[in-house]
């Protein structure tokens, strides 16, 4: 089982939940059970239409220390979780990697991310110094959903200058 942390609503967006998606797509493919949660209901129908099981914390997606707690208890120990938010910390990912893997979508490089692995999958995302255990950085890691894999794009010659 893999527990994937990502918010998306209507004041934020659904990036961070899309990325997550195209990842557990790819990661039920392989066999895993992935699993949702949430801060808000802003993205529950997406996921759960994606056939994944979502728990929604009740709490404000931009404090995430507050909402530990009731993370902890949904997640077990000794578990994979995938992190994808722009208002995690450093105490906060200190908290879960206690006792879980931790891996973390970045693309901001904001904060020291004491995790087991930083996924950035931005055109530069392989020249950041991470200090962590492992990197997955650069394009070839930027988590597309299939349907945009073997995407070409065509180019209008009108629009050529």
């Amino acid at each position: 089982m893999i527990y994937v942390r990502a918010d998306g609503n209507s004041r934020i967006g659904m990036g961070h939940v899309m990325r997550c998606l195209a990842i557990s797509k790819e990661l039920v493919s392989m066999g895993e059970q992935v699993t949702f949660i949430v801060a808000d209901n802003g993205a529950v129908d997406l996921i759960e239409k994606s056939g994944h099981k979502c728990y929604v914390l009740g709490t404000e997606f931009t404090e995430m220390e507050a909402e530990l707690p009731k993370l902890l208890q949904i997640l077990p120990e000794n578990t994979k979780v995938l992190i994808d938010s722009y208002f995690v910390t450093e105490f906060y990912l200190k908290k879960i990697k206690e006792t879980r893997t931790v891996f973390y979508m970045d693309d901001l490089d904001a904060v020291p991310y004491p995790v087991d692995c930083v996924i950035n999958g931005n055109v530069y995302g392989g020249d950041i110094e991470y200090n962590v255990p492992m990197v997955l950085g650069g394009c070839k890691y930027a988590p597309l959903r299939r349907e945009y894999v073997d995407a070409r794009s065509k180019v209008n010659p009108k629009h050529i200058l």
